[in-house]
């Protein structure tokens, strides 16, 4: 299992109908990432667990990948990491709101967000840039 502790960085927060707050979310993009060996090998399959930085590339073929891009809609959007992955059994623990859409958009892939948890959504009107997707 390899795990990619991702930010979504966010762009034009802007509130919609009910209080909920509607977001585009840059959420990945081409090129080269540096990782902690932990997140790419967390049980040492490949010997990479205790390396400080591993490079990963992450090819246009990868990032764009339709049937993997399908898997994040309505997923659930987190503040911060999780020490878990959100499932149906924690979801209300950790879910902030859901992404409802995903598109490329230039080197980036991007999410539409609703985020639906009001001291999220304050966090974001004051400043908070970067959320993550629970899953």
């Amino acid at each position: 299992m390899v795990f990619f502790a991702d930010t979504l960085t966010l762009d034009a927060p802007k509130r919609v109908s009910g209080g909920y707050l509607a977001v585009r979310a840059k959420a990945a993009r081409t090129g080269v990432y540096d990782y902690a060996g932990r997140e790419v090998d967390p049980d040492n399959a490949h010997g990479l667990r205790d390396q400080a930085v591993v490079k990963v590339l992450r090819d246009e073929a990868t990032v764009f990948d339709a049937a993997a891009v399908r898997t994040f809609i309505g997923k659930p959007i987190t503040d911060d990491h999780p020490s878990v992955a959100v499932t149906r059994d924690n979801w209300r623990d950790h879910g902030r709101g859901v992404i409802m859409g995903a598109l490329r958009d230039g080197d980036h892939l991007a999410f539409d967000l609703l985020l639906m948890d009001g001291p999220t959504i304050d966090k974001v009107e004051s400043g908070k840039r970067q959320l993550s997707n629970g899953y």
